[in-house]
């Protein structure tokens, strides 16, 4: 997609709404991961409906795509601590959390493991 096309998907689902930085955001990040950028559009607007602020009913999952916090490496210990809430905060920056979540779709796509899981002993 183009920048051009990717405004108008937003402005199309939000009359009114500028949406110039979603799109740029959108647009770098799908560049970066390879992925279309109209698929970022729909997540994006299944997700939050385009509220870079939104977070979860149980304050897990924040920004445009709804990252959850719990798999960022700042909160992964420490659910609490002050990285933590400044990673959540990080997380309400369209560029940052559209990264994110560009590069997840990346690894889903090529069948990679989109999150770090614990080892158990074999047995």
């Amino acid at each position: 997609m183009s920048l051009r096309a990717t405004l108008l998907a937003i402005r199309l689902l939000h009359p009114g709404m500028d949406g110039t930085e979603e799109a740029q955001a959108i647009e770098a990040a799908a560049r970066v991961a390879r992925v279309d950028a109209l698929e970022l559009v729909a997540l994006v607007e299944h997700e939050s409906r385009f509220n870079r602020q939104a977070v979860s009913p149980d304050g897990e999952d924040h920004g445009l795509a709804q990252v959850r916090a719990r798999f960022r490496p700042a909160c992964r210990l420490d659910l609490l601590g002050a990285d933590c809430d400044a990673e959540k905060k990080r997380l309400t920056n369209p560029a940052y959390n559209l990264g994110i979540v560009a590069r997840t779709i990346r690894l889903v796509k090529e069948g990679k493991p989109w999150k770090k899981t614990k080892r158990t002993a074999r047995t």
